[in-house]
């Protein structure tokens, strides 16, 4: 019955850090995203300002 303890632990060890890793991943391309999303905003608004 330990064993399976230990086997259900090292389970969800797994799990968590496998979770962990995605949402460091997702949080990093979201923070490029909103970058490159800045970035056509802003050329966006100076080429309007020019055509105005």
């Amino acid at each position: 019955m330990e064993s399976l303890y230990i086997l259900i632990g090292i389970c969800c060890g797994i799990f968590v850090l496998f979770s962990l890793s995605e949402v460091v991943t997702l949080k990093k391309e979201v923070k490029k995203l909103n970058g490159i999303v800045t970035h056509l905003l802003k050329a966006d608004r100076s080429k309007n300002d020019q055509s105005d």
